[in-house]
C-alpha cells in the first residue's frame, strides 16, 4: 500500500509542478492596459486603410480605388481567422494529448492498486468484504 501512496505523491507534484501559471492572476490594469493597445492597434489599423485608400485615389478610380482596399481588408481577414483557426486547432490537440495522457497514467494507478490489493482479498475475503461494507455504508452515509 505505501507504494501506492507514493506513486499517487509523485503523480501530484508532477501536476503541480508542471502547470502552467494561470491566467486569472492578472491585475485589472494590465488588462485595461492590454485592452486599450489593441483599441489603439485597431486605430491605427483604421487609419492605414483610409491612408491606403487615399493613395490608391492619384492612382485609380475612385471606386477601383475603394475595391482594392475593400479587397486587402477582406484579404487580411480571412488570413487572420485562418491562423486563428490553426492556432485552436493545434491548442484542442495539445488538450486531447494531455487528457490521454492523464487517463493513461489513471488506467496505470487503478492497475498497479489492483495488484497491490490483490493478494490480501484472496487471502482474508470475508475480512475484506466486511471492510468494503463498512467502507460502502460510512461513505453513504456521509456524502447522501
Amino acid at each position: 500500500m505505501q507504494g501506492v501512496i507514493a506513486l499517487l505523491e509523485q503523480y501530484a507534484i508532477n501536476r503541480i509542478m508542471g502547470a502552467g501559471s494561470p491566467v486569472s492572476h492578472k491585475s485589472k490594469a494590465g488588462l485595461g492596459l492590454m485592452a486599450l493597445a489593441g483599441f489603439l492597434l485597431l486605430l491605427g489599423l483604421g487609419f492605414l486603410t483610409y491612408a491606403l485608400n487615399l493613395w490608391l485615389y492619384e492612382m485609380y478610380a475612385p471606386q477601383v480605388a475603394t475595391a482594392i482596399t475593400g479587397g486587402l481588408c477582406i484579404f487580411a481577414s480571412l488570413l487572420i481567422v485562418m491562423i486563428g483557426y490553426l492556432i485552436l486547432q493545434f491548442k484542442k490537440m495539445q488538450h486531447q494529448k494531455s487528457q490521454q495522457e492523464a487517463m493513461e497514467m489513471a488506467v496505470a494507478l487503478i492497475d498497479y492498486a489492483q495488484e497491490e490489493l490483490r493478494e490480501p482479498v484472496e487471502q482474508n475475503p470475508k475480512t475484506s468484504l466486511a471492510l468494503a461494507a463498512t467502507a460502502g455504508f460510512v461513505a453513504g452515509q456521509r456524502y447522501l
